[in-house]
């Protein structure tokens, strides 16, 4: 990811990509020693006020051909990651020559209103609307570079 101000592409999922000029307002990742899977986001602000909210899902785990994860999500033959870890369910020699690896998922989304960012990263719980603190991080880094993040995210209006 590109610091601080300058270009940067952005993977929007599929084929798809979003380039600008721009400042990187915030970073996080939910990374932890030993964790098979794990989410990164990043927070930037366009040249022209627009504001990129992107995430990317990460995966250690790579699958048999005919392992369920297979099919629901669409895997394709490929090498086993650096550091693979073969699927629970499955149970994927290590040395085998066709796995089927989780490949990182790209989201990202574009946003002229601070608050339509901190609704994107809100989720509904048992308790109501809330952030998880993996999402959070990137917004509360942005508040305090960016006025607008700052108001959306530390006043909420309740109708």
């Amino acid at each position: 990811m590109n610091v601080d101000h300058g270009s940067s592409v952005v993977p929007a999922g599929g084929s798809r990509n979003y380039r600008f000029d721009g400042a990187l307002l915030g970073v996080s990742s939910s990374r932890r020693p030993g964790g098979q899977r794990w989410v990164e986001f990043a927070l930037y602000k366009s040249d022209g006020g627009t504001y990129i909210l992107a995430r990317v899902g990460h995966s250690l785990l790579f699958h048999e051909p005919d392992c369920e994860v297979v099919a629901r999500n669409d895997l394709r033959i490929g090498p086993a990651p650096v550091g693979g870890v073969p699927c629970e369910l499955c149970l994927p020699a290590l040395d085998a020559s066709a796995v089927y690896p989780e490949m990182p998922r790209y989201w990202a989304a574009m946003f002229t209103d601070p608050g339509s960012v901190i609704r994107a990263l809100e989720r509904d719980g048992e308790s109501g609307r809330y952030v998880t603190n993996v999402a959070a991080k990137p917004v509360e880094a942005a508040a305090v570079r960016d006025k607008a993040i700052a108001d959306a995210w530390m006043s909420v209006r309740i109708d």
